[in-house]
């Protein structure tokens, strides 16, 4: 059972990213999206907004997702 406990423990140490910035929602992002400090998305020009960010996390398995949105304003 310790032999057991120790792999879980040690597995969820290894399966949490470290981020390379912490977005909040109605954060403002530009150019680029960092989602960890290896991984980033280049995004069309414009502001996008982070509408929503939720994360989940069971049995060791771990997920973020964030969902960006950009409001374009009606020219009359």
């Amino acid at each position: 059972m310790k032999k057991f406990l120790t792999i879980i423990f040690i597995s969820l140490l290894i399966s949490v990213s470290a981020f390379a910035k912490k977005y909040k929602v109605n954060d403002v992002v530009e150019d680029q999206f960092h989602m960890t400090k290896k991984f980033k998305i280049d995004l069309p020009k414009g502001k996008w907004i982070l509408a929503e960010k939720t994360a989940w996390s069971n049995w060791g398995l771990s997920s973020v997702t964030f969902t960006l949105v950009k409001i374009k304003k009606k020219s009359k």
